[in-house]
């Protein structure tokens, strides 16, 4: 039976195979003209191309475009050659400024008077510092007692740092348990 079986598989084999043969055969002389995949894509095609001419087309047609005047032109020119003149103006008036001659007013004559005053209050500070530099200081009651002052603050920093040498000396320990203060001395009982 299994050789019965595949006989039988082999000739289902064999017709499937020559019905393919066939079928490729028939399809040799077919000729595929039309799709609609094809006919989408050569919408798509022809319109992206119209598109294209029309852009180039477009610009050599800007090219010839002659620019009139506006009313927004206008107003710039008008705004443009005011702003020229009052430039040229401005330039005008600094170049006759430079020809005025100032004359004597109410308030030049009232600053001259002040600079004057100035001018004189500050002379008097400086001869009144130069004639202070020739007195000469005599005693006074307040200089002895700065002096006896002064005296004092020396005698009282004086016994401070004395005051420090005598205890870097000091020996805590032996003032404490062994009778002697200073660390130079020594009895002659701790060296025994």
């Amino acid at each position: 039976m299994d050789l019965m079986y595949s006989l039988g598989q082999t000739k289902k084999t064999k017709k499937s195979k020559a019905k393919i043969k066939k079928t490729i055969e028939d399809l040799k002389d077919v000729k595929i003209t039309e799709s609609v995949e094809s006919n989408i894509r050569k919408d798509q095609f022809s319109r992206e191309k119209k598109e294209k001419a029309v852009r180039v087309q477009q610009k050599k047609d800007n090219t010839n475009i002659v620019i009139t005047d506006t009313v927004e032109s206008g107003i710039r020119g008008d705004q443009h050659s005011r702003e020229k003149n009052e430039k040229a103006k401005r330039i005008q008036q600094k170049k006759d400024n430079t020809n005025i001659v100032v004359s004597e007013t109410v308030e030049s004559g009232i600053r001259g008077e002040q600079h004057s005053r100035e001018k004189n209050e500050k002379a008097k500070r400086i001869q009144q510092k130069k004639d202070n530099t020739n007195i000469v200081v005599s005693e006074t009651v307040e200089g002895d007692i700065r002096k006896a002052q002064n005296n004092q603050e020396k005698d009282w920093k004086e016994k401070g740092r004395i005051q420090k040498k005598e205890n870097n000396n000091f020996d805590l320990a032996r003032s404490l348990f062994g009778g002697g203060g200073a660390v130079g001395e020594s009895s002659d009982e701790e060296e025994e």
